[in-house]
Formats: C-alpha cells, sequence, structure tokens
C-alpha cells in the first residue's frame, strides 16, 4: 500500500479559501502541496452554481489578492472534433503557480493565467472525433496534466492527453497520486539503466521533503534501493 503525503485540501469555489490555500503554501518552505477541490457539496448557494463556469484568475501579478473567482455564465464546449470537456473535481496548487503569480518563475505564462497544473474530473461532454475513436465515455473519471487551467470548473483538453481513474477511487486521493507518484515513477525510470531493478543500489533523491520527493523515496525503496 503506498503512502500518500499529506496534502491539504480546501473548496476552490471559496476566494478566501483558495486565498487562504495559497497562504499556508507560500509561507511553507515549498514542500506542502495543496490540492484546490471542486467537490460536490450540499450547500444550495454552490449547488445553483453547478451550470456555471468558475475560474480562479490572475490578471495581473502581485500576492494573493490578485487571485480572482470569475463566474461565467456558459460552460466550455470542446473546440475541435477530438476535444473533451471535463469538470474538475480536484486540481492542484503548486509553487510554479504562486511563482507564477508573482511573475517570478522562470518560464511564465501569459495573462490572464489560470492557475492549476494536475487535475481530477469526470467528462461532461465529447467532440465528435473523441466519441468516435476513444473508448472514453461522458461520466468517466479521468486525470490529466496541463500548463495552465486545472482550477476551473470546466475545461477543455484533446482526448489523447487523459489518463483514465477507477470511479471507485476518490477525486483528491486520485489527485495525489497522480500528481506525486506519476513524476515519481518518471524521475525513476529516466535514472535507471536497461530498465533494470534498482536493487541495492545509492540513490540520491534531492527534494526529497516534498510530495514528489516522498514518493521516489517510497518507490526506489519498495524496488530495494539503498
Amino acid at each position: 500500500e503506498l503512502f500518500i503525503p499529506a496534502i491539504s485540501c480546501v473548496d476552490a469555489r471559496d476566494t478566501s479559501k483558495i486565498i487562504q490555500a495559497e497562504n499556508i503554501f507560500c509561507e511553507s518552505s515549498g514542500t506542502t502541496e495543496i490540492c484546490a477541490a471542486f467537490s460536490d457539496t450540499n450547500d444550495d448557494a454552490v449547488d445553483a452554481k453547478d451550470e456555471q463556469q468558475l475560474v480562479v484568475q490572475v490578471t495581473e501579478h502581485g500576492n494573493v489578492e490578485k487571485l480572482l473567482l470569475q463566474e461565467l455564465s456558459f460552460i466550455p464546449k470542446p473546440n475541435t472534433p477530438n476535444e473533451i470537456v471535463i469538470k474538475v473535481e480536484a486540481s492542484t496548487i503548486t509553487l510554479q503557480d504562486c511563482m507564477i503569480r508573482r511573475g517570478k518563475w522562470y518560464e511564465m505564462q501569459r495573462l490572464p493565467f489560470v492557475p492549476g497544473s494536475d487535475f481530477v474530473g469526470t467528462i461532461h461532454s465529447m467532440g465528435g472525433e473523441a466519441t468516435k475513436n476513444s473508448t472514453f465515455q461522458v461520466g468517466d473519471k479521468v486525470a490529466a496534466v496541463v500548463a495552465s487551467g486545472g482550477n476551473a470548473k470546466y475545461i477543455s483538453m484533446p482526448y489523447q492527453n487523459i489518463i483514465r481513474v477507477p470511479s471507485e477511487v476518490d477525486s483528491v486521493i486520485a489527485l495525489c497520486l497522480s500528481s506525486a507518484y506519476v513524476p515519481a515513477r518518471e524521475a525513476l525510470d529516466m535514472a535507471r539503466k536497461l530498465n533494470t531493478p534498482f536493487t541495492s543500489a545509492n540513490i540520491l533523491i534531492i527534494g526529497g521533503n516534498g510530495p514528489s520527493g516522498l514518493a521516489t523515496i517510497e518507490l526506489a525503496l519498495l524496488e530495494g534501493a539503498n
């Protein structure tokens, strides 16, 4: 059983909670990953907005007060036949998002900028090509990594860039696994030679106190590494 690194969750539809989450993250050493959860709720005020697009947006660089929760009266549609629209249930807020918002990241995004690079959600609608050529269906739970845009209620993207998530897996747990263990596995696979196991190998993992670092340590230990 894999250990899931500690990740805090907030309801990203409440701007104050997003700001609180970013404050917690930015005041830490940068080792805690915050998940912004767009999960279902019994709050009638939020339920009334289910058919609206909600976007956490940065229109100018600065501190957390520059985070704006925008309510749009439309839901995105597939822009091309191979795209699908996903209703986001959980997405990440990372150090990269915070630094881009501040205007201090080495690889910047154009403004307006919607944070969130990893997300999990369910398929809301599909383009014609996606319906015909993929095995996905409306209602399927999926996960993906994007350059930006995850901190939204809905997001549109090509079906080739998503992976399936078992329906019985909680969305926040799935997000923790995909955002931490996938890059950890990729890092180990890049480091190994000729697909050989790491049995008795000595491995140095830099940044081992963050979510991906902890996941990398665990996966390496499972292979018998030192």
